[in-house]
């Protein structure tokens, strides 16, 4: 991840809803946080399995 740089959430991980994208970048700016971070952070926690599994279950 460190070879790319992201600067924006992409407009289809919130279905195109703008009010929601804003709520999280607002969220994470709150937390003082990069989405750069946030999303390096999502992307280990995913290759852990330590994510991703509730959504899965939630469709049983």
């Amino acid at each position: 991840i460190s070879e790319y740089t992201i600067s924006a959430i992409p407009l289809v991980v919130h279905e195109k809803n703008l009010h929601e994208q804003k709520i999280t970048e607002s969220c994470i700016r709150q937390m003082g946080r990069t989405l750069q971070d946030v999303i390096s952070e999502w992307i280990v926690k995913l290759n852990n399995k330590e994510i991703g599994k509730a959504i899965n279950l939630s469709f049983l």
